[in-house]
């Protein structure tokens, strides 16, 4: 019996004729290559795992903070008359009253503490 190019089993190479393939037939087949079927995807991402913890992660990462700008142009000016209100809002809420104090606070974080912390060796 010769497989096709692609690998697939057609009733033809199963030695039946097209129109009598089943439910029955289709079930036989996956009975017999059953193992196959769980046992690769299962394998393959058991060790897709294991490699996934053997790699050491590295990365890296910049963040740079700039200073707010005070005038935003004709785009800014439209959209603050737009969502001018809702903007309001979420800095009263936020306790932000200019972007000089979203700076501020963004220094103020934990994180940026524990880095100068660090840096400075203020604990010794």
């Amino acid at each position: 019996m010769n497989a096709p190019a692609s690998g697939l089993m057609t009733a033809e190479h199963l030695g039946m004729p097209e129109e009598e393939m089943g439910l029955g037939d289709l079930l036989a087949v996956l009975r017999e290559y059953w193992k196959t079927i769980v046992l690769v995807p299962l394998a393959s991402g058991v060790v897709a795992l294991g490699v996934g913890f053997l790699i050491t992660p590295t990365f890296t990462s910049t963040a740079r903070l700039l200073a707010p700008q005070q005038s935003g142009g004709a785009a800014m000016a439209m959209l603050s008359q737009q969502l001018g209100s809702l903007a309001n809002i979420a800095g009263a809420a936020a306790g932000i009253k200019n972007p000089g104090d979203q700076v501020v606070a963004i220094l103020k974080s934990r994180t940026i503490a524990d880095r100068l912390i660090d840096r400075f060796k203020l604990r010794d």
